[in-house]
């Protein structure tokens, strides 16, 4: 047993001696009021917005700070410039990591804890721990072994937070006739180390809350039922449900595009001399809802612009803002 923790202990200390570099914990902020100055010729190979991350360090010198690399996403792509006292780091704004490389020092990776913004700037701290002269001592340590669950917090391997959001909604179609409502879904994890952020999902409940009972009876734009006329009060009853699905795709920085389907419909009644509600099938219609549409992610807040179908045989524009929990 003694032979299997030393074991432990020397591989445990192999380990940790390959990486002698870090970002400093909490070091990663925005710049308040920071303007690009330069922002055209900080575009990316596809002509995106990047963002500039000044990167300073502790314990290691200009010369070795000149030796440093960088990696991230494989769509990223980065300009570094070498200043006096920092490293000038431009980058895509679709980055979620940074892969820091030092040649000696060995290398570490970092989840960037947030969203970045076109043209923005942030600060960070890289930290080395190498030191030129070690003194090893030969000793036989015996440890307590932590669970599973107690390494994953030590290296914050735990599941990361799921970035979800809720909305409310107002929609209106070509014909007037208006619902609300509630959206619910995922901006992605946040950050994730296993999941894309690109794709992301949400639900979408509408209605105007009229669910009146209309009678077998049809009738045409003139109010014609079989073709003979009918004798109306001209009292009109305007329905309105839709449930929807949809995905969502980071375009770049807040922006995201939507798509969904689903299940709805939209009838205008007009109520007869009978009282029974006769349908108006040249304004009415169910079966298919399909939607498209663009979000923003502001911060706390998020807003939306969909435009939604029945059939392909309408227009419903709808409008959403909510929160991001």
């Amino acid at each position: 047993m003694k032979k299997y923790i030393l074991l432990l202990s020397l591989i445990i200390a192999a380990l940790t001696s390959f990486s002698q570099i870090h970002v400093k914990e909490g070091s990663f902020h925005k710049i308040d009021g920071y303007v690009m100055l330069d922002k055209m010729d900080h575009l990316d190979d596809n002509n995106v917005p990047m963002a500039l991350i000044k990167i300073s360090t502790e314990n290691i010198s200009a010369e070795e700070r000149r030796k440093m690399t960088f990696k991230g996403n494989l769509a990223t792509y980065f300009d570094v410039q070498f200043e006096p006292s920092e490293i000038h780091l431009y980058l895509s704004t679709t980055a979620t990591f940074l892969e820091i490389h030092h040649p000696d020092y060995g290398k570490t990776e970092y989840w960037l804890p947030e969203d970045l913004c076109d043209f923005c700037g942030y600060e960070l701290v890289v930290v080395s721990d190498y030191k030129t002269e070690r003194v090893v001592e030969e000793k036989l340590v015996y440890v307590n072994v932590p669970t599973m669950g107690e390494m994953k917090d030590a290296v914050g391997m735990n599941e990361p937070k799921r970035d979800f959001f809720v909305s409310v909604n107002y929609a209106c179609t070509d014909i007037g006739i208006s619902s609300y409502g509630i959206t619910f879904g995922e901006f992605g994890f946040h950050p994730s180390p296993t999941k894309s952020k690109k794709l992301n999902w949400y639900i979408n409940l509408m209605s105007n809350f009229n669910f009146k009972t209309i009678s077998d009876l049809e009738c045409d734009k003139d109010g014609l039922v079989d073709g003979k006329t009918h004798y109306y009060t001209g009292n009109v009853e305007k329905i309105r449900h839709s449930f929807l699905l949809g995905l969502m795709f980071k375009v770049a920085g807040p922006v995201y595009l939507k798509a969904g389907v689903g299940v709805g419909h939209y009838n205008i009644a007009w109520e007869d001399t009978n009282k029974y509600l006769v349908k108006n099938v040249d304004y009415s219609d169910n079966g298919v809802d399909a939607n498209a549409g663009l979000m923003l992610k502001l911060g706390k807040l998020n807003a939306s612009f969909d435009v939604v179908t029945t059939n392909l045989n309408n227009l419903e524009f709808k409008l959403g803002l909510g929160v991001n929990l």
